[in-house]
């Protein structure tokens, strides 16, 4: 592979849709596929780490945008989603504790979890905030 040449022309392809995300860089990752021919293969590593190293390097600063929109979705998930979460756990427990069956509360434990991690939407926004250093 050493002897292979680099085209320059997926490098520059790679630059060109790059974008500073940490969701775009698993997208990325993820569309590797093994090649049938060395020149595949070269042509893809090529892009996808150039498209991987200018999303790394790319824009620091976040978009408004993006502060904004991980900031409503903070509020909504700590007004909505975890009371929702926290009240189903007191729910189930309760109800175990009455039926003498402690082997429910594991159950109030998991559908709390769960339905925290349902708000997808904060999570998403969350990883791109934790890119750019947003709290």
């Amino acid at each position: 592979m050493s002897h292979q040449r680099v085209p320059e022309d997926a490098i520059k392809r790679g630059i060109e849709v790059a974008v500073c995300s940490p969701h775009y860089v698993k997208k990325i990752v993820k569309s590797v596929k093994p090649g049938k021919n060395i020149d595949e293969i070269m042509n893809q590593a090529c892009m996808c780490s150039a498209a991987i190293a200018k999303a790394v390097i790319g824009e620091k600063t976040p978009s408004k945008e993006l502060v904004e929109n991980f900031k409503s979705a903070k509020e909504r998930y700590r007004k909505r989603t975890i009371p929702i979460a926290v009240g189903t756990f007191g729910v189930i427990s309760i109800t175990s504790i009455i039926m003498q069956n402690f082997l429910c509360i594991i159950f109030g434990i998991l559908a709390g979890y769960i339905i925290q991690r349902l708000d997808l939407k904060y999570y998403y926004l969350k990883g791109e905030a934790k890119w750019f250093g947003v709290k």
